[in-house]
């Protein structure tokens, strides 16, 4: 989740609900996350998740995330479109790198061809 703001504290910490419905909290995430291409002043950028429900959480996120469909806006069946500019890809992009020397573990990622070709 990529974003300029802080922790996304308005959601319970998932280890402190015994009987948290993880399938729904990745479900929610997803939506919260992409929506508008992940471009919206309301989207998560981080998330605490305990040792309980981290691993369940990640690989839940993972296989979500994986199964958007990016491209064209106006193609049937797209689900989200390319950033806002030709700067935007590249800002994105640096965040994931920063988050990654940090040490933060990449586990999806990569651009629709509508942004490559925003690149070019």
């Amino acid at each position: 989740m990529l974003g300029d703001r802080g922790v996304d504290v308005h959601r319970p910490h998932l280890d402190a609900v015994p009987d948290a419905d993880i399938e729904a909290a990745i479900a929610i995430l997803t939506d919260m996350s992409y929506y508008n291409s992940g471009q919206d002043c309301t989207a998560p950028c981080r998330l605490m998740a305990g040792p309980k429900v981290f691993d369940d959480l990640v690989s839940g996120l993972t296989e979500s995330v994986g199964q958007i469909v990016t491209g064209d806006p106006f193609a049937e069946g797209t689900a989200m479109g390319p950033v806002i500019s030709e700067r935007q890809p590249e800002r994105v992009s640096g965040r994931v790198s920063r988050a990654a020397d940090a040490g933060a573990g990449v586990t999806a990622g990569g651009m629709s061809e509508v942004e490559e070709r925003l690149l070019q």
